[in-house]
């Protein structure tokens, strides 16, 4: 018998930049079968369903963002409306490896034998370090992290991942968290946060502990990170549609236009 879903379930469909797209906002995860043991009746082929987090100027529940806006630059020249669920990192992650999940795919993944990666690449991570005003640390880069307590967000495994390279004391903190854990930093709780440059920036703007901190942007390169898309029909057909779309946007000077709108390095 099927799992029912836990949490509450509220279906959005707005338009933005001309654009239909569709929010699914779950406060529970939906344990149900894998995506090609679905009944074939229920899934259009119209709709491309994108589990994803909450990343700021990129994927916002409430306008406008750059993966938001590629996706249906993307998808929509095909006849297909991207929905969106929104869950942590972490989780989504987790749900595709279990194969406990019903979205086609993912942003944000490196590699993977049970999914399907696409040529065309979604983002480089350039990760910015942030630590406290006044105390005792010159960044003379990652050796200056070396045995220290540093935070990421729940999911990211930079250490995992090859892009933090020395040892470090990891704390994590959960998805949308992110003013908390600087907010330690001020309290001598930790050593240094990593992210993602824009996400700290945004968060800082709006709060009042941003003349404590040092910050040092896109200090450490990372690998290129993917859309990650789910061994199935549905997903080879999304990720050839991916790749081919990607390259004629490469090729007529709009990813690049896209992403500098932006503020992103990508591309």
């Amino acid at each position: 018998m099927r799992n029912i879903m836990i949490g509450l379930l509220v279906i959005v469909a707005a338009t933005i930049g001309g654009a239909a797209i569709i929010l699914k906002c779950c406060s529970g995860v939906e344990e149900s079968d894998r995506v090609d043991n679905m009944p074939s009746q229920v899934l259009s082929p119209n709709i491309i369903r994108i589990c994803t987090p909450e990343w700021l100027k990129y994927t916002p529940k409430d306008g406008p963002g750059l993966y938001t806006d590629l996706w249906k630059e993307i998808y929509a020249s095909e006849g297909i409306t991207p929905e969106l669920k929104y869950f942590p990192y972490k989780r989504i992650v987790k749900m595709f490896e279990r194969g406990k999940v019903d979205c086609d795919a993912y942003p944000g993944g490196y590699e993977s034998q049970e999914l399907i990666l696409p040529l065309w690449h979604i983002g480089i991570d350039k990760l910015t370090v942030v630590y406290k005003k006044g105390i005792s640390v010159k960044w003379e880069g990652q050796i200056s992290m070396k045995g220290k307590v540093v935070m990421w967000e729940r999911g990211y495994d930079f250490d995992k991942h090859g892009i933090v390279e020395v040892d470090v004391k990891v704390s994590e903190y959960n998805s949308g968290s992110l003013e908390s854990a600087l907010k330690m930093l001020t309290l001598g709780r930790a050593d240094f946060v990593i992210d993602y440059h824009n996400t700290i920036q945004e968060t800082l703007n709006t709060s009042n502990i941003s003349d404590l901190l040092e910050i040092r942007s896109n200090v450490i390169n990372g690998p290129k990170y993917y859309m990650m898309f789910a061994k199935t029909n549905r997903g080879k057909r999304f990720a050839e549609i991916w790749d081919n779309r990607m390259d004629r946007l490469y090729k007529s000077g709009r990813l690049s236009e896209m992403y500098k709108r932006y503020g992103d390095p990508t591309y």
